[in-house]
């Protein structure tokens, strides 16, 4: 019995649920911060009045960044654009709190167009090859 305990503990461990990437939605890495996206996507940590990196690492929020709104926007290549929205709030007996909505913009109309027409593409051979077989 304690062995069939023992390997249902350790059962999801070796089971593997997503062979794609390490993430689901890995285009919200994407740095929207200038500072952040300057360094490659690497997060220093610099205690200023900058909003938008208390998103990423909530210990730089601090008392002097009460009310502090940001919104940023980012071109990006190939009709991507993305962006986020970020507010800070000091409540005096609780601490300082942030809330923020990162957003992307894949122009998912013109990607399905061109699968689906690849597909079609692709189904029209098929039909053509079938009827040449006949």
């Amino acid at each position: 019995m304690q062995r069939i305990i023992v390997a249902l503990f350790f059962f999801p461990l070796l089971s593997i649920a997503q062979s794609g990437g390490s993430t689901a939605y890995s285009f919200m890495e994407m740095p929207v911060q200038a500072r952040v996206a300057s360094l490659g996507g690497n997060l220093i940590s610099v205690k200023d009045d900058d909003a938008t990196l208390g998103i990423d690492n909530p210990s730089l929020l601090n008392a002097n960044m009460h009310n502090a709104l940001s919104l940023t926007y980012v071109n990006y290549i190939s009709d991507i654009n993305y962006g986020m929205f970020s507010y800070v709030r000091d409540y005096s007996k609780w601490g300082t709190f942030s809330s923020g909505i990162r957003c992307i913009n894949l122009v998912m109309e013109r990607m399905v167009a061109e699968r689906v027409e690849e597909l079609n593409k692709a189904y029209q051979k098929l039909e053509k090859h079938d009827k040449n077989k006949s």
